[in-house]
């Protein structure tokens, strides 16, 4: 079969895209066709070589993504929408059993009940890996669409990481909203810490050398605070644009009937409804100047709720509700990447805790002792470092919260588009909403 699933994409009877013709090309030819651009990868203009991209595609719809992102940028808007919905209709032919090309009905009959889930469950795997593949994509799309590469597998190797320079203008108004960048700038004063220093210079010429498992965990922890933000952020601007901002602080009763009104769970209400926007067209400039314009006719220079005060106001269900990732696929994602990007966690997780120690007998060690043991350890060899500059550092979390923006984007995205549930739901994990009540509020007192 080609590697666009359900036939190749056209667009209103045109002949297939160029993209499009390679990558069936590569499929006839094995369907293991590498990611390389004409001419492979010394050419100019190729892709890069499998191992610099943080997650290879396990699926030929990825492969085929991927090279419609290198060579047919503009397309890649509708082909991502035929193949949500052509991802939507296996969704439900998995559900009776019926694919593209059902088996005749005196085959059927004969086939047991447990040949019959076996089958359903091969399937429910092989349309689980499209569809992170398209998430992904979809993602490395929005970051192309800004000219940003993300961080590549094998930069943060060691011992030194040197990301070369990033236009941290488009990493951050080209993203977030500016009642957002608000958050943006608290969260990475949160974690870079008291050593962040006072001038731009100091940034590229002040180093850390830190464990690399603690530097996976500031990118996931950054990540997760970009989910979580976009998804805020999105509410705050419903409710701004439906002048609702004012009504819901009048008391904790209305407060909360609001957010229920403009949640995005069950996805009545999306941004793209309110505004008639599109997440994965719009920039967020714009979406700023259209919101200040609403103001101005109103008569007012900005608004009175501020987001960080419209959050203050969740009560904890509400808060790690937003918090939470909604699909597995976003979780085996975030998962991967971590591991494409860091190595092995497990591993790294299993040095930091030899370097700690046993818990001694009588209750845990102090903070103190613990970063006590692990500043050691990094000084003896311990545990697998990186040194990393202050400026690597800062584009590692801006680069990390705009991951995690997009990913929750992909998520509504597709939840908008299919007709069938083609993403697999994630119940929310039990935890503690004081983490990010410590974000929203480091760097801002």
């Amino acid at each position: 079969g080609t590697p666009w699933p359900g036939g190749t994409p056209r667009r209103r009877g045109t002949v297939e895209t160029r993209a499009a013709r390679r990558a069936m090309s590569g499929a006839r030819d094995g369907g293991n066709m590498m990611p390389f651009g004409p001419g492979g990868p010394e050419e100019e203009g190729g892709l890069a070589p499998p191992q610099m991209i943080p997650l290879k595609p396990k699926s030929s719809l990825g492969v085929a993504l991927r090279t419609t992102i290198e060579e047919d940028f503009q397309s890649f808007d509708w082909i991502q929408d035929e193949q949500i919905k052509w991802l939507s209709s296996e969704r439900e032919g998995i559900r009776g059993l019926k694919t593209r090309r059902p088996a005749s009905s005196a085959s059927t009959k004969l086939m047991s009940k447990k040949q019959m889930q076996e089958q359903q469950k091969t399937k429910l795997v092989e349309l689980h890996k499209m569809v992170v593949d398209l998430m992904y994509n979809m993602i490395l799309y929005r970051f192309k669409a800004l000219g940003i590469e993300p961080v590549r597998a094998g930069e943060l190797d060691g011992p030194f990481a040197d990301l070369g320079p990033i236009d941290l203008r488009q990493l951050t108004e080209g993203i977030h909203t500016q009642e957002a960048l608000e958050l943006v700038r608290s969260h990475l004063i949160s974690v870079l810490g008291p050593m962040l220093p006072k001038s731009n210079q100091g940034f590229f010429t002040s180093a850390a050398k830190m464990p690399k498992l603690q530097l996976s965990q500031v990118y996931m922890t950054s990540v997760m605070f970009g989910y979580f933000l976009r998804r805020v952020d999105r509410r705050f601007q419903i409710a701004k644009k439906l002048d609702m901002l004012e009504i819901e602080f009048r008391s904790q009763e209305q407060s909360q009937c609001s957010y229920e009104y403009v949640t995005d769970d069950d996805y009545t209400w999306t941004y793209e409804d309110v505004t008639g926007e599109d997440p994965f067209s719009t920039t967020m400039e714009e979406e700023d100047e259209e919101v200040s314009v609403v103001d101005e006719e109103k008569g007012e220079g900005k608004p009175k709720v501020s987001l960080k005060e419209y959050i203050e106001r969740f009560d904890a269900k509400t808060l790690m509700q937003c918090a939470s990732l909604m699909s597995q696929e976003a979780a085996v994602l975030l998962q991967e990447y971590q591991y494409a990007l860091f190595g092995n966690i497990r591993e790294l997780q299993k040095q930091m805790a030899m370097a700690i120690g046993p818990v001694e007998q009588g209750g845990s060690p102090s903070p103190e002792q613990v970063m006590q043991r692990i500043s050691q350890a990094v000084s003896q060899g311990n545990v697998e470092t990186l040194v990393v500059t202050f400026a690597d550092q800062r584009r590692l979390v801006l680069e990390a919260v705009a991951l995690g923006g997009f990913l929750r984007d992909s998520e509504d995205y597709i939840k908008k588009r299919a007709t069938s549930q083609i993403l697999t739901p994630l119940p929310p994990l039990p935890m503690d909403d004081s983490q990010i009540r410590g974000m929203l509020n480091a760097g801002t007192e």
